[in-house]
């Protein structure tokens, strides 16, 4: 007879072999941020982001060619989006009154609760602008915002995922970020270890972290 156990997770060494990464593709987030439509970009152009992607997936193909098990951050979050508490748990967090407005934030939540777990993933990290919205919630902004105006602000910094969070030794630091913009990376980040299947059924500490806490001034 075998027993299933839940699977060890860790960082016991700084220099010891790579055995699994989690890495974030860049993504629409990344093309909505080209200078067409912003002051500031992480890539030059559509070009760039094109080679930019290209790199990554270069980089991905080599760890995988030297054994590391690579884990794409989207697939995670679209899994863990899937179930119906998880879901919920984010979107309350995400589109709240404080976050999306009094006037959105039911309407949006609603809308959201019915796209498949792959696009609830895409929106959350690339946005929903103005004229991405269904007919009875862009009714109310038409003549308030412009098409291309953010209703969900995208989050292009959720590539570095080496910022929202660490392991260390048996646990995990699940790091508030200073820049406001940036916090909604770590509710991702945290949505994923509390649900997907692959953390949700291994007991391990989160040593710091959580976007229920109010940290003040304290940031990693």
């Amino acid at each position: 007879m075998s027993t299933i156990t839940a699977p060890v997770l860790g960082v016991n060494s700084e220099v010891g072999m790579l055995k699994t990464v989690i890495v974030h593709r860049p993504d629409l987030a990344h093309e909505r941020l080209s200078p067409t439509n912003c002051h500031e970009s992480l890539f030059d152009d559509v070009i760039g982001v094109r080679r930019a992607r290209q790199e990554h997936d270069a980089f991905v193909d080599l760890m995988r060619g030297r054994g590391v098990e690579v884990l794409l951050f989207h697939e995670l979050l679209a899994e863990t989006l899937d179930q119906p508490d998880a879901r919920e748990w984010v979107l309350t967090r995400r589109l709240r009154p404080e976050e999306a407005t009094v006037m959105f934030s039911g309407d949006l939540t609603d809308w959201m609760m019915e796209m498949s777990g792959d696009e609830v993933a895409t929106r959350l990290v690339g946005g929903v602008t103005a004229a991405e919205l269904p007919d009875k919630i862009a009714s109310v902004v038409k003549n308030a915002m412009r098409p291309t105006d953010f209703v969900i602000a995208p989050l292009p910094n959720q590539l570095f995922m080496r910022d929202t969070s660490a392991w260390i030794f048996g646990g995990v630091s699940i790091n508030h970020m200073y820049w406001p913009a940036r916090q909604h990376e770590t509710l991702n980040v945290e949505a994923v270890y509390r649900f997907h299947p692959r953390f949700r059924a291994a007991e391990f500490p989160i040593w710091y972290g959580g976007f229920d806490h109010d940290w003040g001034g304290a940031s990693i």
